[in-house]
């Protein structure tokens, strides 16, 4: 609930700005001294204030004042100028909304601050803030594109958590028990892609012996997350736009349009910029772009994420400040999936306390192939191939798989094993 100051002279104005609010809590003010009566002894988490009250442009004033007390200010009024703009941006103004105002407006408004005042918020802003690029901008940028169903697209290196994000980004913001598809365009046989993506009826091919759902049906009122979304040939692509801007498909062999609506993120580790991924479907799934900076850049957020590995576990087990600095300065090829993989090693070591030493053992050892099997030499050998490939290929997925004549499962299968053989 949010503590609401409403600062207005016009009766009318007010009663239509009340009626906008359900659960939160209301108080109004009809002149500067009444509204200073009521922010100078009590603490408000936001105030919509008129401009022009018993004096012009004394709402500037207000609006100062509540802002150097961490008040979120929206200025209600008449005025158009830029002029104005700019002094209601020196005032602490967050918003300016003009009168007559448009009730969808303030009621998206209300629901973003609604939003923003939850702990789950809260958790997804902390972990933008140090995760991604611009962290404070990309948090308010993911908010605005999932009230607004803008696509968003999760860019940054192999392994810097990009579903990890996509799903708390879910968490967040859609109701309990909307549904999450997660599909890797990557690992989807080209014989399969169409069905996978859009269902089939019922003998529409060889084998289609069912009728069958496919991803983006079963995403409807959800999240559609597409994973390595760079690698979908042309012709998914194609189909693929026409769904965003039909927001309907059709099954392979169906003979009628489906709505469908779901929020799109979608995720790379290489160029959807270039030449071979189409450019009005790049424009359209890039609405929003976050990216996802490497472990060494994300200053913390190894430590945070091996603690909330560490307390999901029965098994308690605490760490040394040694280890915890060693954990925050933390810098793996692999990134949050090699530091995954070392905390589940952690927590299989027979001890409460863990040192500094457990952590190098686990995360810098020294490669001595000698002492592996043939198996494990022959796995060490295609990771570091296809690492040292990939790097070269400026981690572009579809070049590697050129490069060294291999399958996209094979590709995924080996870089997926990061941090499981040193």
């Amino acid at each position: 609930m949010l503590k609401v100051l409403i600062i207005e002279d016009d009766q009318l104005c007010m009663l239509a700005i009340k009626t906008l609010f359900n659960t939160h809590e209301i108080y109004w003010a009809k002149s500067s001294r009444e509204a200073r009566e009521l922010y100078l002894h009590m603490k408000f988490d936001w105030a919509l204030v008129d401009v022009d009250l018993e004096e012009k442009s004394i709402g500037l004033i207000l609006a100062h004042e509540l802002s150097k007390q961490n008040v979120r200010v929206t200025m209600v009024t008449g005025h158009r100028s830029e002029d104005f703009l700019n002094k209601a941006i020196r005032a602490g103004a967050s918003e300016v909304l003009s009168k007559p105002f448009d009730p969808g407006e303030l009621r998206e408004l209300i629901h973003t601050l609604d939003q923003e005042s939850s702990l789950e918020v809260q958790k997804l802003k902390s972990y933008l803030e140090v995760a991604a690029k611009n962290g404070r901008e990309a948090f308010q940028n993911v908010a605005s594109s999932i009230i607004r169903e803008i696509p968003i697209l999760l860019t940054g290196q192999s392994g810097t958590g990009k579903t990890r994000l996509a799903r708390l980004i879910h968490q967040t913001f859609c109701e309990e028990g909307a549904p999450f598809l997660h599909l890797n365009c990557a690992e989807i046989p080209e014989s399969l892609a169409e069905s996978t993506l859009f269902g089939h009826v019922k003998g529409a091919f060889s084998g289609a012996d069912q009728n069958r759902v496919g991803v983006v049906e079963l995403a409807h009122n959800g999240t559609l997350f597409l994973d390595e979304v760079a690698t979908l040939s042309p012709k998914l692509q194609a189909k693929l736009l026409k769904v965003l801007e039909t927001k309907s498909f059709r099954q392979v062999g169906g003979d009628r349009e489906k709505s469908v609506r779901f929020n799109l993120m979608s995720a790379t580790c290489e160029d959807v910029e270039s030449a071979e991924f189409r450019r009005d479907l790049f424009f359209r799934i890039a609405g929003t772009k976050v990216e996802l900076l490497p472990l060494i850049k994300a200053k913390g957020l190894a430590l945070s994420i091996s603690k909330e590995i560490l307390d999901s576990s029965s098994k308690r087990m605490i760490l040394t400040n040694e280890a915890k600095e060693y954990l925050a300065n933390l810098d793996l090829e692999g990134n949050i999936r090699e530091l995954v993989i070392g905390m589940k090693k952690v927590m299989g070591l027979c001890k409460i306390r863990i040192e500094q030493g457990d952590l190098i053992a686990i995360f810098n050892r020294n490669d001595h192939s000698e002492a592996l099997s043939f198996r494990e030499q022959v796995t060490h050998f295609e990771r570091t191939l296809v690492k040292k490939t990939f790097r070269a290929c400026g981690e572009s997925v579809r070049q590697t798989l050129r490069e060294l004549e291999i399958t996209s499962s094979t590709f995924y299968r080996v870089m997926n094993l990061q941090g499981t053989v040193h």
